[in-house]
């Protein structure tokens, strides 16, 4: 009689759950996002809907390591429509917003000192 381990049996997810491995569907919709949103996860995870924005972000870092590979020739690897696009996006920056310190020396003393003349 063979009885079962709950800690070696393999979990399986339903696609709506947002885990376990990515569908095709879900994976189409992530490149579809990439190249209308880049690297804002925030908008991809409203767009593929069904996971959220750590879980893009994971799910492109695999990608790009793929990607790369592709790019590099490895012949394990399985073609990559568009690879160059993603490759583009792949080389953006992620730009956030930059918040101005106004805890650091210098601004407050140019605060004080701006009627006067620059220290």
């Amino acid at each position: 009689m063979k009885t079962s381990n709950s800690f070696t049996q393999s979990k399986s997810y339903s696609s709506s759950s947002g885990r376990g491995r990515w569908t095709k569907e879900e994976h189409n919709l992530f490149l579809e996002a990439l190249k209308l949103y880049g690297k804002n996860w925030e908008m991809i995870e409203k767009f593929v809907k069904t996971r959220d924005a750590s879980h893009t972000r994971s799910h492109a870092q695999k990608f790009f390591t793929k990607l790369v590979k592709f790019l590099a020739g490895d012949e394990g690897i399985e073609y990559i429509p568009d690879a160059e696009v993603y490759l583009e996006i792949l080389q953006r920056k992620i730009l956030k917003p930059r918040r101005k310190r106004t805890d650091h020396p210098k601004v407050k003393i140019f605060e004080l000192t701006k009627d006067f003349s620059m220290i």
